[in-house]
């Protein structure tokens, strides 16, 4: 039978060997916490890199379609023969009118075909502005610019009582989308004007500087 100071000796090895382990999986729980919080870092790390690229990468894509699209509005207002803040309040009033831009640009751009063909004398326009009492050259003899006669053309049609008269006149002037292009001059050069100065106002309107200075950095 053991002696009570063998069972006493074995108590207290025991016991140590109890503490130890416990002292083993505290370590061991220290050192998972720690790779753990090591690997969350690293996980925060990659997320706040990843949002900072996408953030960058979004950034660089609209500064590039702002340009792009400023670009292609100064082409298409030389185009037209308008300027760049009435190409922009046109292609505002035409969706108002429920027309498209494409639409309105097409117009346009026959619009300003025939309107240099009546300046030489020939194509459908050519009697058109003199029953109208319109002139399509300035008092130094120069030709109008077409947003000169686009408003002109407004204050006369906004004139004309007859509603299947203004169609017949804009069919002419516009082609096929004549009568949308009525219901966007019908009030005359004064309402484009104070929708422009509304946009303007609004910041609705990219300036011609910045419209200048996109077509040179593209």
């Amino acid at each position: 039978m053991p002696s009570k100071k063998t069972i006493v000796i074995e108590a207290k090895d025991n016991t140590k060997g109890a503490f130890n382990k416990v002292k083993k999986n505290l370590k061991e729980t220290d050192q998972a916490v720690s790779k753990t919080k090591r690997s969350f870092d690293s996980m925060k790390t990659a997320i706040k890199g990843a949002l900072g690229a996408i953030t960058v990468t979004a950034f660089a894509t609209a500064t590039r379609n702002t340009l792009n699209y400023a670009d292609a509005l100064g082409k298409t207002s030389a185009r037209l023969g308008l300027t760049t803040e009435a190409l922009q309040t046109l292609r505002f009033a035409a969706t108002q009118s429920g027309m498209t831009t494409e639409a309105l640009e097409m117009s346009m751009q026959r619009f300003t075909r025939r309107l240099a063909e009546a300046g030489q004398g020939t194509g459908v326009l050519k009697d058109t502005f003199t029953k109208l009492g319109m002139s399509i050259k300035n008092s130094d003899g120069s030709m109008k610019s077409a947003e000169q006669m686009l408003g002109e053309v407004a204050d006369k049609l906004a004139k004309i009582p007859d509603q299947g008269e203004r169609v017949r006149l804009a069919f002419q002037m516009f082609d096929s989308e004549g009568v949308k292009m009525v219901n966007m001059l019908q009030n005359g050069s004064g309402a484009l004007d104070e929708m422009k100065q509304k946009l303007l106002k609004t910041g609705s309107v990219l300036s011609s500087e910045f419209i200048q200075n996109s077509e040179k950095a593209n």
